[in-house]
């Protein structure tokens, strides 16, 4: 999924997450694919050109 929206040009975005959640996403790698950000209205207001996707990495 990750994958096929950073095709798009688009990326995932987590909205004030608790700290279990973002030791969780971190501790499983996951937190690689996500933009993590303070709050929902920061979220909704960042663009693809103001906060690029990460880069995805494939397999060897």
């Amino acid at each position: 999924m990750a994958r096929r929206v950073h095709l798009f040009g688009g990326d995932l975005r987590l909205a004030a997450p608790s700290r279990a959640v973002v030791e969780a996403l971190s501790d499983s790698g996951l937190i690689r694919l996500l933009r993590v950000l303070p709050d929902a209205a920061t979220a909704g207001g960042i663009t693809a050109v103001e906060a690029p996707a990460p880069v995805l990495r494939t397999a060897a």
